[in-house]
């Protein structure tokens, strides 16, 4: 029975582009290029992640703040944050810094009442769908094996597979989010405007 790529088997994968033994586990003394291939994946994970998808893409949450600093902390795991084009408002504009949101406006992490933003969300590899986990082990294998071997025939054979797995995931995505015109910014800004 298939299962879902667990993130040892991508790091075995990785290994297997530089020649190397798999190993059994992730944990403990699992040697220099295990280190370095689980390493790089989960820095290619969370560069994936950093772009929208409909797995990490999450609409609308109230975030409320502290009751004595005022300052509204980020949910673990979020990497970007912004008000929604339909609760945007002139009085508040918001940004990431650090893991709280700043006011543009104000200049300021201060905010007197909950905001409504929309997220992306940085998952844990089980989280992860699996179009996107055979994405990040094909875009990390790529990168590591470039920076291992540095082999141009096998950096070939490599972006083709990235590319490939790049689009199935675009596709994948795409059917997910059941997306409709009027997600696009042009086409809602006359429908917000006001009467």
């Amino acid at each position: 029975m298939l299962s879902l790529t667990s993130e040892l088997e991508a790091v075995n994968a990785m290994l297997r582009t530089v020649r190397q033994a798999p190993v059994s586990t992730l944990i403990g003394d699992i040697g220099l290029d295990a280190e370095f291939a689980r390493d790089m994946l989960r820095e290619r994970s969370l560069a994936v992640q950093s772009e929208r998808w409909s797995f990490n893409y999450v609409p609308s949450v109230e975030l409320t703040p502290h009751l004595t600093t005022k300052e509204i902390q980020l949910p673990n795991g979020a990497v970007s944050a912004d008000v929604p084009l339909s609760e945007q408002r002139t009085d508040i504009d918001v940004t990431v810094r650090g893991t709280r949101l700043f006011d543009r406006c104000d200049n300021s992490y201060e905010f007197d009442k909950p905001v409504k933003v929309e997220l992306l969300m940085a998952l844990d590899w089980e989280d992860l769908p699996q179009q996107a986990r055979h994405f990040i082990y094909v875009s990390a294998a790529r990168r590591f094996q470039d920076r291992v071997l540095g082999s141009g025939e096998d950096h070939q054979f490599q972006l083709r597979d990235e590319f490939t797995s790049r689009q199935t995931l675009m596709e994948w995505d795409a059917q997910q989010a059941d997306h409709s015109m009027f997600d696009s910014l042009v086409t809602l800004r006359p429908l917000n405007r006001p009467r």
